[in-house]
């Protein structure tokens, strides 16, 4: 998969088995490796547009916590830098590549289980008033479900934005064991750089693909304020 500029700043069904699968998308699995610089205890999953076409995206209002551009990507370091003044700064795993991305700039290649880019967790990671994500994503392949970006905690994850069975997915854990999600109603273009962005409010979750709004759903609550980093990570294929 191929991802450009990272940042952070519905169907739902009350049938349980649908919270069961919703719950199974935010359960996340300890670390099989670590990036350098990062938090050895902190765990991570396993997980349009034409190519430099940046009109037409949603990104994060003011302030944003963080924004990796994966500039500065180079073989000789594994840190990515923060573009925003709170120097959040990301790491990859030695497995995770520099490539290109859109419009001639880098991007970071993600192939293995095991690679990751991860941000440690830091004091104003909390979420209660609501969050946004978004990002340049291009997948190589379509099938299974692939993590491209979660927040840590605990066990689980206090929201997730994925690639499930070919459609975009942002699932969000709203308390009381309870999880929404919005889903976008066509598949994902293998090979074809696509903005994703999402968001919750604490009023409605929405989602965005290209510009467009996609889904959302309306529902008042509260990410829980768990412990743990934002990271992106990919099963397979080339974030940027």
């Amino acid at each position: 998969m191929s991802c450009t500029v990272l940042a952070i700043g519905g169907c739902q069904s009350d049938e349980p088995s649908d919270q069961e699968r919703l719950q199974e998308l935010l359960r996340d699995a300890p670390l099989k490796q670590v990036p350098p610089g990062a938090d050895a205890s902190a765990p991570a999953n396993s997980g349009g547009a034409k190519d430099g076409d940046q009109s037409n995206i949603i990104l994060p209002g003011v302030n944003p916590l963080g924004v990796w551009n994966f500039d500065d990507c180079n073989t000789s370091r594994t840190n990515l830098f923060d573009s925003t003044f709170n120097s959040n700064t990301a790491y990859r795993s030695v497995g995770v590549t520099c490539t290109g991305g859109i419009q001639n700039s880098q991007a970071v290649a993600i192939a293995a289980p095991e690679d990751i880019v991860y941000v440690p967790d830091q004091p104003n990671f909390t979420l209660e008033n609501g969050v946004t994500v978004a990002g340049w994503f291009k997948p190589n392949a379509i099938g299974g479900t692939k993590t491209l970006f979660r927040k840590r905690d605990k066990g689980t994850s206090s929201f997730a934005l994925l690639l499930d069975a070919g459609k975009f997915e942002f699932v969000v854990n709203i308390g009381g064991n309870i999880a929404i999600s919005v889903l976008s109603p066509n598949k994902a273009k293998v090979g074809v750089y696509q903005h994703v962005a999402a968001t919750y409010d604490g009023m409605v979750a929405r989602l965005y693909v290209d510009g467009a709004e996609v889904n959302n759903f309306a529902i008042a609550g509260t990410i829980p304020p768990g412990p743990g980093p934002r990271r992106r990570k990919l099963s397979s294929g080339v974030p940027r």
